[in-house]
């Protein structure tokens, strides 16, 4: 069911990219971008910064923190975990708005191009 939503979601935005204006498109995925570097890279920070400090309190070493860092929630407490998830989920929700106003953004640029 959840690929059938993605799906819909992606045939919706094909047709309102061929249908809206161009500078429309390029002005929203403008602010979806920012939107999302707005929300997405603070909490990026805050998600880096708990899990370094959770991962330092329980005794466990931080290498390849930086690479995947979710592989590493399996080592906190449960009441841990669950706080650095919502700031995790928050951040990677602001990664995937940004990267959907860079589409925007390039959809935008492409279609005043030609």
């Amino acid at each position: 069911m959840f690929e059938a939503l993605i799906a819909g979601l992606i045939i919706v935005a094909l047709l309102l990219a061929a249908w809206l204006p161009p500078t429309w498109i390029l002005w929203l995925g403008v602010g979806l971008g920012a939107l999302g570097a707005i929300v997405g890279v603070p909490a990026g920070i805050v998600y880096h910064l708990r899990l370094w400090r959770a991962l330092r309190a329980v005794g466990h070493p931080t290498a390849g923190m930086w690479i995947r860092p979710h592989a590493l929630h399996e080592h906190l407490d449960e009441g841990t975990r669950e706080g650095i998830r919502v700031i995790f989920a928050l951040g990677a929700a602001g990664f995937v708005v940004t990267l959907i106003g860079a589409a925007g953004v390039v959809t935008a640029v492409a279609r005043l191009l030609w």
